[in-house]
């Protein structure tokens, strides 16, 4: 893959990688009670889906 086919897109991400971490931390403080008391639950569902995820690929 040559760099010019995803240079453009790569530095549009770069340049608003900020706005694609609000909405998580914003979700994260709204629902910080249910964190505080599920978050070893929440956190395993994550890491267990994420593995499934890197076994299987996206396509399946």
């Amino acid at each position: 893959m040559k760099l010019e086919w995803v240079e453009q897109a790569a530095d549009l991400h770069l340049k608003h990688m900020t706005l694609f971490f609000i909405p998580p931390i914003v979700g994260i403080v709204y629902f910080a009670d249910v964190f505080l008391r599920q978050g070893i639950t929440v956190l395993l569902v994550i890491m267990i889906s994420s593995v499934c995820v890197a076994r299987n690929g996206v396509h399946g």
